[in-house]
């Protein structure tokens, strides 16, 4: 039986409570827990630290080739957009100390398809016109 060997890049799927809980404790938990909030900061801060690692000297984290797993985390990282009014700054500073993934995110972002559903995201989000 072959031994499993433990992931070292992050899933996008692995991100998800991340990201999710940063959002839920910045914004909707009804009781403010600055500790809470900041554990799932971090916890962005360190698993985008270990994409940065994975991405060096690689164009994407399937070596040289474009994969779902490339594009499964775009989304995730548009919602740190959201996080601004809480944490100011944080996509812009991991793209300012991990340059392995602001390269990455930018080269994913100039895709034409990905700036498609990022339009489209736009404009479902919204507010209703009148």
């Amino acid at each position: 039986m072959a031994e499993s060997q433990p992931l070292r890049t992050p899933t996008p799927r692995s991100l998800c409570p991340y990201f999710g809980q940063a959002l839920w404790f910045s914004y909707f938990h009804p009781e403010k827990l600055p500790g809470a909030k900041d554990r799932y900061i971090n916890e962005i801060q360190r698993v985008t630290k270990v994409l940065d690692t994975a991405l060096t000297g690689k164009g994407y984290l399937v070596g040289d080739k474009l994969t779902f797993t490339d594009l499964a985390f775009v989304p995730w990282y548009w919602a740190v957009g959201a996080l601004e009014g809480s944490t100011p700054g944080l996509l812009k500073g991991l793209k300012k100390d991990l340059p392995n993934f602001a390269a990455w995110l930018a080269r994913l972002e100039e895709r034409e398809s990905v700036k498609k559903a990022l339009e489209k995201r736009k404009e479902l989000s919204a507010p209703p016109k009148k």
